[in-house]
């Protein structure tokens, strides 16, 4: 679907729409349940689209290497302590 189509069927600027789509504002929740119903999805199902799963990886692997940085620099302490 087009951004003129969606804005079509929300009542919404294309340019509006566009405006989302690249980050630049952020819509309201009623906006949001708008877009939801006329593309036919639910809104979590929206929502779930909208998640940038290549951010998730990245701040898993990140995590992951904070919290073995923080293992290693325990054990040194828990082998001190016995």
């Amino acid at each position: 679907m087009s951004q003129s189509d969606l804005a079509e069927r929300t009542d919404l600027s294309a340019a509006y729409i566009s405006l989302i789509e690249s980050g630049k504002k952020q819509p309201t929740l009623p906006t949001l349940e708008t877009i939801a119903d006329a593309l036919g999805l639910s809104l979590d199902v929206l929502m779930l689209t909208a998640i940038d799963y290549e951010q998730v990886r990245r701040s898993h692997k990140e995590m992951s290497e904070l919290f073995g940085q923080m293992l290693l620099a325990l054990v040194p302490e828990m082998h001190e302590a016995r």
